[in-house]
């Protein structure tokens, strides 16, 4: 019993310290005249371009289910043997943070909306997609892919609007509609 009230104490202690430093950070950055940054965030008009209804990432995702289902003659989730799904969405390889691989059509497999979420929520199961992306379709593939989402990318509202037109100009040549 005493070990864990020892532990406790010590664990009160250390925040205490470590509250203190904090003060004195906060503190000497105001005598220098130091002010936080505000976190930039995206304009609401790059947003909405973006993920709107309408916006490029819903139409370039639909385009790619359309295509992988062209190609592959089945909407069968991509972990099929895992989870037995049907594929409802355009799962990431490497993150789409990673501008520059965001829109590449290789960085993208159709997983149902189960493992779509698993990917990011529950550890070990991005492991198992890159292993079994790697066994489809080749290491050298995947090693392309984090190179490539290590460049610096730039977008503008016009590429944007470029891509999400490119995407809209294929469904249309298919003749399908959008949602």
């Amino acid at each position: 019993m005493s070990l864990s009230i020892k532990n406790f104490d010590a664990l009160i202690e250390s925040q205490k310290k470590a509250a203190i430093r904090k003060a004195k950070r906060e503190e000497k950055a105001a005598l220098l005249g130091h002010k936080k940054k505000a976190k930039k965030r995206k304009s609401k008009s790059r947003r909405i371009i973006e993920n709107g209804a309408n916006g490029t990432w819903p139409t370039f995702a639909k385009n790619f289910r359309d295509k992988w289902r062209d190609k592959y003659g089945s909407s069968l989730c991509f972990l099929n043997d895992i989870c037995g799904g049907l594929g409802t969405d355009a799962g990431h390889i490497i993150s789409r943070r990673k501008r520059a691989t965001k829109y590449d059509e290789r960085n993208l497999v159709l997983l149902c909306r189960n493992c779509n979420w698993s990917d990011s929520n529950q550890d070990g199961y991005h492991d198992v997609l890159v292993a079994r992306f790697c066994l489809v379709f080749g290491f050298d593939l995947y090693d392309e892919l984090v190179w490539k989402s290590r460049e610096l990318c730039q977008q503008d509202k016009m590429d944007m609007f470029h891509i999400g037109a490119i995407a809209e100009d294929e469904i249309r040549v298919r003749g399908l509609t959008l949602l």
